[in-house]
């Protein structure tokens, strides 16, 4: 075999081979440990943990990736052994085992994309390494596959031959079955997590908090185990007090559990112009504040808005909101875009209402409804017990 295949397939093989062995690393990780972050968790879109967790990731219960790793240590014996006189049929077999493996691939590939709707890098490698050694074995094989019987006989005594080759082949064989056998499944990680979540003495905390009625409430938050959905009006002073209690809490679980707990926000304003239901003109800017919000986030400036809206709640009229939102929040459009964004913010409202919402801040952590300025310690211990208890039922 020519040098510059041999090096092409060597390179594809070890690039699978490594890309499998951390596949099985992180998934294994992440089955075990609730607060466990992936590196390769950059985005929703580009979210390993995500491909991990779904029914794709195992076949009864063994890890793909496992599978991956054997088949990948396999083609390295075989890249090794190609144009040698021990197995002159190697490339051939190259060629012969990647074309079932394409088709998983692909298969893999197409659920990752249109059914989990995200994409784990670490998977993507493994996917081009099977596809560059079936590419580079399908140009180089040397044999038809009629032929490969005859070839494989004669190849299997000529390994025979030889007792380092039939030791390696032997212990390749005993380890691959090994591994399939006493590698822990996916559904025994599942179970020593949910033991390991909740091996802690509950504090009364964690009683009560489990012990609440669960809102069931749908969200766009893929691959989250803790979502937040908070309804707020910037017009109110504890509204205010609630979001600087927050921001320090979800930053300390940023860093440690990054992408698993998202807050979300939903508009609830005082104001009758927004919330038919208000009896009083409690606050006749709100509404106006909401919008000039939604309208700055689009100049990617909605959190500059928030700042000011909340410090400047004395006195707000609705005529400062809508200076604030050009000067502050960039918004060349307010008068313009304000009966569109204004539905959006009354939708929200809406959903409040649904959900038995009478008062801002309130809070839905998991379900579980909270009402008033939520303190930080009661987020954080809220947060933290969701994520032990949750990953106990995956």
């Amino acid at each position: 075999m020519k040098k510059p295949p041999r090096v092409w397939l060597l390179f594809f093989v070890l690039l699978g081979l490594g890309a499998s062995l951390i596949s099985l690393y992180v998934q294994y990780r992440i089955l075990r440990d609730p607060t466990y972050s992936p590196f390769c968790n950059l985005s929703q879109a580009f979210n390993c943990e995500a491909v991990y967790k779904s029914r794709f990731a195992s076949f009864r219960a063994t890890p793909v990736a496992l599978g991956e790793v054997i088949w990948f240590t396999l083609a390295l014996m075989l890249a090794l052994l190609a144009g040698t006189k021990t197995a002159s049929g190697a490339m051939s077999y190259l060629f012969l085992i990647s074309i079932p493996t394409v088709s998983v691939v692909l298969l893999l590939a197409y659920a990752s994309v249109f059914v989990v709707k995200a994409v784990c890098i670490v998977c993507a490698l493994t996917y081009l390494a099977v596809l560059g050694v079936f590419i580079v074995s399908a140009i180089n094989a040397n044999s038809p596959l009629t032929a490969l019987p005859r070839l494989a006989v004669r190849d299997a005594r000529a390994l025979a031959a030889k007792p380092f080759g039939l030791a390696v082949t032997l212990l390749f064989l005993a380890a691959a079955a090994s591994a399939v056998a006493f590698f822990p499944s996916l559904d025994g990680a599942r179970a020593l997590a949910a033991r390991a979540a909740l091996a802690y003495q509950p504090t009364d905390f964690d009683l009560w908090f489990e012990s609440q009625f669960r809102t069931p409430i749908v969200m766009a938050a893929d691959a989250v185990e803790v979502l937040i959905v908070k309804f707020n009006d910037y017009q109110s002073p504890a509204c205010a007090d609630a979001h600087k209690n927050e921001s320090a809490t979800l930053a300390k679980y940023q860093a440690l559990a990054p992408g698993k707990v998202r807050l979300i926000q939903r508009d609830f304003p005082s104001d009758r112009e927004c919330n038919p239901s208000v009896t009083t003109a409690a606050h006749e800017a709100a509404c106006e504040g909401a919008v000039a919000v939604r309208l700055a986030e689009l100049q990617q400036r909605g959190a500059a808005m928030e700042e000011w809206l909340y410090q400047h709640q004395a006195g707000l009229t609705p005529a400062k909101v809508r200076q604030a939102a050009r000067d502050i929040g960039g918004v060349r459009d307010f008068d313009d875009e304000y009966s569109r964004i204004k539905t959006l913010v009354q939708n929200d409202v809406a959903l409040g209402h649904q959900l038995g919402v009478k008062s801002t801040p309130t809070f839905f952590v998991n379900g579980v409804k909270i009402e008033g300025v939520i303190q930080p310690q009661v987020l954080d211990q809220a947060i933290a017990h969701e994520l032990r208890v949750r990953v106990a039922t995956p």
